[in-house]
């Protein structure tokens, strides 16, 4: 196979399993790497966690995938849970019961794919 763009959703058992945030992004981080020599030019998406129920260190791993995309040729990060997670933490904040209707992630998600077609 030679796609020309590699979506890539890998941890989130390892998450689930509390392993250790270093690892589970280190692990990514190889598997970009391995991508990157194996296919150059190819571009690699990285598919954010589910955070929207105020868990911090999906929150956290999510920020260090943003950082490792910002950082590395080719790559992008993509949460389609973004604005879900501001919507829980300003609610978490404010105490307020109320919230605003975030965007569908899977319609955010195909949009995205698109644009890289």
């Amino acid at each position: 196979l030679t796609p020309k763009v590699w979506w890539i959703t890998v941890g989130a058992n390892d998450v689930t399993d509390m392993c250790n945030l270093d690892g589970i992004h280190a692990g990514i981080a190889q598997i970009v790497d391995k991508i990157q020599q194996l296919r150059p030019g190819a571009q690699i998406v990285l598919n954010a966690f589910d955070a929207s129920k105020s868990d911090f260190r999906l929150r956290h791993l999510n920020q260090r995938m943003s950082c490792l995309a910002d950082s590395t040729d080719n790559v992008d990060a993509f949460n389609p849970y973004q604005n879900v997670e501001d919507d829980d933490f300003a609610e978490d904040v404010t105490s307020s019961t109320s919230s605003t209707k975030s965007e569908d992630p899977t319609a955010s998600m195909v949009d995205t794919i698109r644009s890289y077609l």
